[in-house]
């Protein structure tokens, strides 16, 4: 309801500019209040599951420059696969612990790119050691190439969802230039 600002009078729309993560009311805009349907965040968890799975895939096929009789040859392939799921979970797990998944952002700002940043390098990071923990081997650039493609696809998602026709799936929850 972006016509719902321009109604507001100047001095309600510069209080709510100064707080852009509260609505009308001045409640906090998170997923518990955010009128999403619970279905919505699973659709949202289930898109960061196969974003992150295509982030490590390909990481390493930019690893070997996009050829994949080189990728297949060096066995990294089945390494990842190998820790597909358990480094799916401290993925997760880091984007969780940063509030990806709680602050739904009605109104996009830096603060929560860094916080997809920094959940991207964690992520990064716990995979490469849940790797090394099933004693499996990756390239040692697999975890800078992989931070750098989860935080594009992640971010990309998070905005592109702003622009899904059909609002009633509930997943339209960005408002941008606040």
């Amino acid at each position: 309801k972006y016509y719902e600002l321009f109604s507001l009078d100047a001095k309600q729309r510069a209080a709510l500019l100064q707080h852009p993560l509260t609505d009308r009311q001045g409640e906090r805009l998170s997923m518990k209040n955010s009128g999403l349907h619970k279905w919505s965040k699973i659709l949202v968890l289930i898109l960061d599951v196969l974003l992150i799975n295509l982030s490590a895939f390909l990481a390493l096929l930019l690893r070997y420059e996009f050829d994949f009789s080189k990728l297949s040859e060096s066995g990294f392939l089945d390494s990842v696969k190998a820790v597909a799921i358990p480094g799916t979970l401290v993925c997760l797990l880091a984007l969780m612990f940063f509030h990806v998944y709680s602050n739904m952002w009605k109104y996009a700002s830096s603060r929560e790119l860094l916080n997809v940043a920094f959940a991207s390098l964690t992520g990064a990071g716990l995979f490469m050691l849940t790797a090394l923990m099933f004693q499996r081997h990756l390239p040692r650039s697999f975890p800078v190439l992989f931070a750098m493609v989860l935080f594009l696809l992640v971010c990309a998602s998070r905005f592109l969802i702003a622009f899904v026709p059909g609002r009633h799936l509930g997943l339209s929850y960005f408002r941008f230039g606040a």
